[in-house]
């Protein structure tokens, strides 16, 4: 009893006008996950759920909150993605993904808290920024001239560090009385 290979499948898999047409013969065996078992999926609804709790929760918060491995994860989120139930969205590193019919806020993460942090403390500068977020402050450099370049902070160069503002702040005026001699 050989562990010879049929001709006809050896026919079929090694030459190359009939490669294709074996091929063709396992297409039936790929199906499509229809909409309703997108739904039916316990893990996908535990997804959905807790993202209509937490929207923009990225993955590994996902993956710690709700005790899934990487692989379960990654998938379910993957058909979750193709069959258009959640989206997603890029902030920095982290990938934030959000239900299908919530609206992304335009800033988000890391920009959000920094722009929260400048208007608590106006003239904060990158290093006090790095610190409070506990990034490193080429990071908050990065995300500053991102704000920057939108309008959304100002920058003023206070001997050699810039200082951080909202745009909307007063302007500071001198409480040191001018004498008219």
């Amino acid at each position: 009893m050989g562990q010879g290979w049929s001709p006809a499948f050896a026919a079929a898999y090694f030459i190359e006008p009939w490669k294709f047409k074996f091929l063709l013969l396992l297409i039936p065996l790929y199906s499509r996950i229809k909409s309703e078992e997108v739904e039916n999926s316990v893990a996908r609804g535990e997804i959905l759920g807790y993202l209509r709790q937490n929207p923009g929760a990225h993955y590994k918060l996902i993956k710690k909150d709700l005790g899934y491995g990487n692989n379960k994860l990654t998938y379910h989120l993957d058909v979750l993605q193709k069959s258009n139930r959640i989206k997603w969205r890029n902030d920095g590193r982290l990938k934030r993904y959000y239900p299908k019919k919530y609206s992304i806020p335009e800033e988000t993460g890391i920009k959000n808290e920094i722009l929260r942090i400048i208007d608590r403390l106006p003239g904060v500068n990158q290093k006090q920024i790095a610190r409070s977020l506990d990034i490193d402050p080429r990071t908050a450099g990065k995300y500053l001239r991102q704000l920057r370049d939108d309008n959304k902070v100002v920058e003023e160069k206070e001997t050699r560090e810039l200082r951080y503002f909202s745009p909307t702040r007063q302007p500071v005026t001198s409480s040191i009385p001018h004498s008219d001699d």
